[in-house]
């Protein structure tokens, strides 16, 4: 019997669930608020695959002694790094864009972005071979929102695209249940609100809330971009392009660590440019 903090990190929990099986057993009780509960859903039904059957039991998992099974197992597309198409789609509303292998009922908790992107006019559109068409609803304007607010607890990881969108769009917004994104790869609360203050974006933020009030201030000349050595900064950052100029990405490789296509599959899509290693 295990007791660990249910509202630091998914990751924690994920790690010890996986290896339950092959040391005895566990009841793994998360004490507090649970963030990112769809990942450990989603850890739960890849054991569940595998052969070994766990459970909720009010605010604990358990999970058996077993060993787990050799099977066939077929990976979809990442839903996370899909968020940045999505916010392409709602930023260049007259885009046509096809993504593949991904499903519309899946396990992962990040195809919320959905749903938390058609407030802002994106639809998406499954098809029988596995592929989603995103398209815009109304193709001459995104429609306009006086305001836009969510919980992000149990989808951390749409947050870079999102808060970076929203801004873009200067649609004013209130996004809470952003605790866990202060221990990723970056502070990611942090690093949003310095790297958008850069383009004149001015975002509050405390331990667990972001919010924007619609204001912009145009910025003087080029800005340089540091992505803090987080791929989902550098990805959500780079989206930027759509409304400014002289945007410059440093330490693009970080995205290798997810989406090591990011820029390939942009310049090939759009008219940008690399340079000096950025």
């Amino acid at each position: 019997e295990l007791l660990v903090d249910g509202g630091v990190s998914s990751q924690f929990v994920s790690a010890l669930l996986m290896i339950a099986p092959v040391t005895g057993g566990m009841t793994l009780t998360l004490d507090g608020d649970i963030v990112s509960r769809p990942y450990i859903d989603m850890t739960l039904g890849v054991m569940r695959h595998f052969g070994v059957e766990g459970f909720w039991q009010d605010n604990s998992i358990v999970v058996p002694e077993g060993e787990y099974v050799s099977r066939p197992l077929a990976i979809e597309g990442d839903w996370s790094a899909a968020s940045y198409w999505f916010a392409m789609q709602a930023l260049l509303p007259k885009s046509h864009i096809v993504l593949e292998t991904l499903h519309e009922n899946s396990l992962q908790g990040d195809c919320a972005i959905v749903e938390m992107m058609a407030p802002l006019g994106v639809k998406a559109t499954f098809n029988i071979d596995g592929s989603v068409e995103l398209s815009t609803a109304d193709e001459d304007l995104v429609p306009a929102l006086n305001r836009y607010e969510r919980d992000m607890g149990a989808t951390p990881d749409l947050v870079p695209a999102l808060v970076v969108t929203l801004c873009l769009l200067r649609v004013p917004f209130r996004l809470t249940g952003l605790q866990s994104l202060r221990i990723k790869e970056s502070d990611r609360v942090e690093t949003l609100r310095m790297e958008l203050a850069k383009l004149g974006y001015m975002v509050d933020c405390d331990q667990s809330t972001m919010s924007y009030d619609g204001n912009h201030t145009e910025p003087d000349g080029e800005v340089e971009i540091d992505p803090h050595g987080d791929h989902r900064i550098a990805m959500a950052m780079s989206l930027a392009a759509t409304r400014h100029k002289g945007i410059i990405i440093k330490d693009a490789q970080v995205v290798a660590k997810s989406y090591p296509n990011w820029w390939n599959n942009i310049m090939q899509n759009a008219k940008c440019r690399m340079q000096n290693g950025d």
